[in-house]
């Protein structure tokens, strides 16, 4: 009898350590899509500078939107088959490495190529350091991502711009070259490889700073605490409207200076038993990916 009930008690717990491992196949199946997606952005984005392959570009933006939309769903899925794992989190991670950090970087090193073109910058050594800079976003998003993970503050709103959003500003500036932005601003932008580094470098400072960034999740209800997703929405609309897929880059900018001036509002003293964390793109997958204020490790979307 002893050995039977012995039996039965294995195969039960067998049964439920296999279920375990299959459910995980599911949310760390979607991370390693945002990973294929992240790595085929990246490939297409260089393949762009290709002469004739201008609108190549065009497809590394759509990659990159593909693999933000597995990131959410890839933490969403952990949660709701309760399987989240510390593994998950640091392969989340690793894909949101090469969807938001590589991929975009390439982009730079395309939107790079096409100004140096213009600009008729041959020699050797101006034109490697300008192809060169596009790596700087790189090691800001990795620096990001290695910090998002150990970093206990981040819970109701998000410390440096995430890397989701960081990837939306790119594919902004992106999109407003290959469908030729209305209002011209993007070109104004992206003609020049003075400002194009510029914008590589400032842009790679705010992704690790500690400047505070209100959630794009609504966490908290009240005129007061949705007043910062009420501006934004207030700027973006139009943005889209008057500039299409350009728009993203003003929305993401907006996103920063409405941070900044509202900070107050989203910030508060911890209450009692809450303990800070953040939000965002690279905080939305609970196992896989950067975490979102008020869901513990996980992503930024």
């Amino acid at each position: 009898m002893l050995h039977r009930v012995s039996f039965t008690t294995f195969v039960a717990n067998k049964r439920v350590t296999m279920d375990r491992n299959f459910r995980r196949l599911v949310p760390n199946g979607l991370t390693m899509l945002n990973l294929l997606c992240g790595g085929l952005a990246t490939l297409v984005a260089i393949l762009s500078t290709i002469p004739g392959g201008g609108g190549a570009m065009e497809y590394a933006v759509y990659l990159i939107f593909a693999g933000a939309v597995f990131d959410v769903f890839d933490g969403l899925s952990a949660r709701l088959l309760g399987v989240p794992s510390p593994m998950g989190v640091q392969l989340d991670s690793m894909a949101d490495l090469v969807t938001f950090g590589f991929a975009p970087a390439a982009i730079y090193f395309s939107l790079m190529s096409r100004a140096l073109g213009i600009f008729g910058l041959i020699a050797g050594g101006s034109r490697l350091l300008f192809m060169l800079l596009p790596l700087a976003l790189l090691l800001g998003t990795a620096y990001r991502l290695a910090k998002f993970n150990i970093d206990t503050r981040q819970t109701y709103y998000f410390i440096g711009l995430a890397s989701p959003a960081s990837a939306l500003f790119t594919c902004g500036l992106a999109l407003g070259t290959v469908f030729k932005d209305p209002t011209k601003l993007t070109g104004l932008l992206t003609a020049s490889p003075w400002v194009l580094s510029g914008i590589i470098l400032l842009q790679s400072y705010i992704v690790w700073s500690e400047i505070p960034m209100f959630s794009l999740k609504f966490k908290r209800f009240g005129l007061g605490k949705l007043l910062p997703h009420l501006l934004l929405a207030a700027i973006g609309a139009p943005a889209l409207y008057l500039m299409h897929g350009a728009g993203l880059w003003v929305i993401m900018l907006a996103y920063i200076g409405i941070s900044l001036l509202t900070k107050r509002i989203f910030i508060e003293p911890t209450e009692e038993g809450e303990r800070p964390a953040a939000t965002g793109i690279e905080a939305t997958a609970s196992g896989p990916t950067e975490r979102e204020p008020g869901d513990g490790p996980s992503s930024e979307l």
